[in-house]
């Protein structure tokens, strides 16, 4: 082996030590600014540990190892092996994002990185539908609080949804009385592909009742916990096979039948080709017509 050679392999070794180093307890002074409060070290490691247990990956006897997104201010190619060399895993988003799993006591060490812009920690969700009309003050526009000079609940409103259908069985989409529908308008593409019912009243996928939910549903089922923005309005529901011909037509078909009644569309998909600025024709033609 020649001197150049010999060299050569210096960085990657001195890298190498680092990486168990930083495994085995010795501690970096962090670059604080990088780092996600919500898993800054100094807080306590215990505290940390407890935190992020129910959302971090299990690791053998090793350490907890911690998800992340890492952002880098500038393109890192050996980022991958860097955290391998960790103990960890990286799934590469973009050029300057990666998911990361990483040992907790490593999140010191990556934050001295060049390249690395931030580290922020995964986070657990939950289903918020209980309280969105609390955020965004929906539930006084339903109460009528003042200044308001009535409760708006959607009543004599028309609210279209084109999606993947309607589960009509489910209560939250009849009257009060849980016995009169509120769909008084269907429509349905002229095909589906295998296994998929053209009837606008089953919902195989359950994604347009999601929608409809959040849109109108009444809570009916929930007494009231999970309740949509307009738990009053009529609904017309369109069910697509997501063809953006057929996507057009079903906007159309649901905004004629609710001709001399403002309705308002919901679509809750798209594609990435296009404009996206509304000139493409089918847009325009659809939006014309409209107004």
């Amino acid at each position: 082996m020649t001197m150049r050679s010999r060299l050569r392999k210096i960085p990657l070794l001195l890298f190498a030590l680092f990486g168990v180093a930083s495994l085995s307890g010795v501690s970096f002074e962090a670059d604080t600014r990088k780092i996600d409060p919500y898993i800054n070290i100094p807080m306590g490691m215990d505290l940390l540990e407890s935190r992020l247990r129910p959302m971090a990956a299990p690791s053998g006897t090793g350490p907890l190892l911690l998800p992340a997104f890492l952002s880098l201010g500038s393109e890192d190619p050996a980022i991958p092996a860097k955290i391998r060399n960790l103990g960890g895993t990286a799934l590469r988003i973009s050029d300057r994002l990666f998911i990361v799993q990483v040992p907790i006591d490593a999140i010191d060490y990556i934050s001295r990185w060049e390249s690395v812009d931030y580290i922020e920690g995964g986070k657990l969700a939950r289903p918020l539908l209980d309280e969105s009309r609390k955020a965004t003050f929906a539930d006084l526009v339903q109460l009528g609080n003042f200044p308001l000079p009535q409760p708006f609940t959607g009543t004599g409103i028309n609210v279209g949804i084109v999606d993947t259908g309607l589960d009509d069985k489910h209560k939250d989409f009849f009257d009060s009385s849980g016995t009169v529908s509120r769909v008084v308008h269907t429509y349905a593409a002229s095909s589906f592909p295998p296994g998929i019912s053209p009837d606008p009243k089953v919902d195989e996928d359950g994604h347009g009742t999601h929608i409809t939910g959040i849109a109108a549903g009444n809570g009916l089922m929930s007494s009231g916990t999970y309740t949509g923005m307009a738990p009053e309005a009529t609904l017309f529901i369109g069910k697509t096979n997501f063809l953006t011909t057929d996507i057009v037509t079903a906007v159309a078909n649901l905004m004629n039948a609710s001709v001399g009644t403002p309705i308002s569309m919901n679509l809750s998909f798209g594609v990435v080709t296009g404009p996206h600025d509304g000139t493409d024709a089918p847009q325009g033609s659809l939006f014309t017509k409209a107004i």
